[in-house]
């Protein structure tokens, strides 16, 4: 179970549609930002998703400056890409929020022949700590121009632990948090 998928619903579509930022720290066209951000929550959206049917407790957050979800009291910070575009998990680095993350979580947005998602593909996580020590520089490049004025940082998806390993670890870690604490 290394890569997990989640379909998205029409009902998930319209929750992002209602909630748009139409903010964004990056130098890109208002078409791109949209599509960033729709990515974003909707994978947030799914693995909230995947989460619930597995199910471990967690909350859907997404706020800024706050992690994207909370799962038994790990904070997750949910990275997303298209599926026509680079695949690897990517940081902004010296954002605030990343100091309260635990790890990060790389999905890729499918979308139909029409560019309406349909799934998010969950490929893989990776610990915060393992994040620093594997991370490399990265520029982001779109129509042949450095798109973002922030230090970026990208992990290669291959580098990336299994989601089935983190869906085990979440459920196992629920499981020791209800057991009562007896005095022996």
């Amino acid at each position: 179970m290394n890569r997990i998928s989640v379909r998205i619903t029409e009902s998930d579509l319209e929750s992002v549609e209602d909630n748009t930022l139409g903010w964004s720290d990056y130098q890109r066209d208002e078409e791109q930002k949209q599509t960033d951000y729709e990515n974003g929550r909707l994978a947030e959206i799914a693995l909230a998703k995947l989460f619930g049917r597995e199910g471990i407790r967690h909350q859907l957050l997404g706020g800024q400056g706050e992690a994207d979800l909370t799962a038994n009291g790990v904070n997750i910070d949910v990275k997303a890409r298209n599926c026509d575009t680079q695949r690897n998990l990517i940081v902004n680095e010296g954002q605030k929020v990343n100091e309260i993350i635990d790890l990060y979580v790389l999905g890729i947005v499918h979308r139909d022949i029409d560019g309406q998602p349909v799934a998010v593909e969950f490929v893989g996580y990776i610990t915060s700590d393992k994040h620093e020590q594997k991370k490399r520089p990265v520029q982001m490049n779109r129509q042949g121009r450095v798109e973002d004025v922030c230090d970026k940082s990208e992990v290669k998806n291959y580098e990336l632990d299994a989601m089935g390993d983190l869906v085990r670890f979440l459920g196992e870690r629920q499981q020791l948090q209800q057991q009562p604490v007896t005095a022996d």
